[in-house]
């Protein structure tokens, strides 16, 4: 081999060195991998509040009695809209969700019919719920973002009765809308279809009782009222 070859066999060794090393100092040009996006778990802890609108059947049954004789009952059934606003907290461990809440809500049921007892007696009896509240329990099982739940607590609503225009009772009037406790207790489903907002079914039943109206007037009589009402709601929460 002449020394011409030996030198161009040189030179090309050299230019490849020199261009690997360079090669190797210049940045890589691999793009770093994404990391997933990791979506949290949904969880039913936490506070909410929310409003609620549907229907309400109501079950009422009065009692005259005058000078200590019942001259006679009537009972009513009726309807109307009920709606309002809750407020509660739930904490959830595993699938189980215990909570409490409560609710203020506006009741249309009323009715106003006459009245005939015995002995001749006659009279307009009127009955309206109005107001209801309530301060419940709850306790359920997750789905994920369902939830089914059990709830019961306590009552509490202002019944109005009426008993007025009577005859052959000395002119008895009766009228209160005293505030009085119950119990209630209900079942219903809710489902969260964002991590804030949820919606919710839920029947509930209630019973305040029974309450003896003493007359307005001197004569000595009263009406001794029992109210129970059954609510069928959806509503809407939103959660903190």
């Amino acid at each position: 081999m002449s020394i011409s070859s030996i030198a161009r066999v040189a030179a090309g060794a050299l230019i490849i060195s020199a261009t690997s090393a360079l090669a190797a100092d210049l940045p890589s040009r691999k793009v770093a991998p994404v990391a997933p996006m990791v979506v949290p778990a949904f969880t039913w802890t936490g506070f909410y509040v929310g409003a609620d609108l549907g229907g309400s059947f109501g079950y009422a049954k009065d009692a005259v009695w005058y000078n200590g004789v019942n001259y006679g009952s009537k009972s009513f059934n009726s309807s109307g809209v009920v709606g309002g606003i809750h407020a509660g907290y739930n904490y959830q461990m595993g699938a189980a969700v215990i909570g409490a809440e409560a609710d203020l809500w506006y009741n249309g049921v009323s009715t106003r019919t006459a009245w005939a007892g015995t002995g001749g007696a006659t009279g307009t009896l009127k009955n309206e719920l109005g107001w209801q509240g309530s301060i419940r329990a709850r306790a359920g099982y997750a789905i994920d973002r369902a939830l089914l739940f059990v709830t019961a607590g306590v009552a509490i609503a202002a019944p109005e009765t009426t008993l007025s225009g009577t005859t052959n009772l000395g002119g008895l009037t009766v009228a209160s809308s005293a505030t009085r406790a119950g119990f209630t207790v209900g079942a219903g489903a809710e489902y969260a279809f964002t991590n804030n907002w949820i919606g919710k079914v839920e029947y509930r039943y209630a019973d305040y009782g029974t309450k003896t109206i003493a007359g307005a007037s001197a004569a000595q009589g009263a009406v001794k009222n029992s109210a129970q009402v059954n609510t069928i709601t959806a509503g809407v929460s939103y959660k903190f």
